[in-house]
């Protein structure tokens, strides 16, 4: 399964899985940084973090991403394409079906 992760406009991180789930993360432009944990059915995981550009790459959308925990690495038969389209940076996840998004940051907000 494809997950693609993006920034839309100035203020909203963006998600959206081939299987037509997806999500979208609204700050009002404050620039907040947003992360989402992505973990398949066998535990494996990854955290995807996104934000709205500080100068001087003012304007632009980051995608970054991290392991879980420490030590774990990316889960063995994923794959990450990074990419970029106007500006946001993209990055796009082929994970195994059945895999789940959950933004773990900010915390407490809708």
């Amino acid at each position: 399964m494809r997950i693609r992760f993006e920034g839309c406009s100035d203020d909203l991180a963006c998600w959206t899985a081939a299987n037509g789930a997806g999500d979208e993360h609204d700050d009002c432009g404050k620039g907040t940084l947003r992360a989402f944990r992505v973990e398949a059915p066998d535990g494996g995981a990854l955290l995807v973090f996104l934000q709205y550009a500080p100068a001087p790459a003012s304007e632009c959308w980051m995608v970054g991403y991290a392991p879980d925990t420490e030590g774990a690495g990316i889960p063995a038969g994923w794959s990450l394409t990074p990419g970029a389209d106007g500006y946001t940076a993209q990055l796009d996840l082929e994970v195994p079906d059945g895999t789940t998004v959950t933004r773990v940051l900010p915390k407490g907000e809708g």
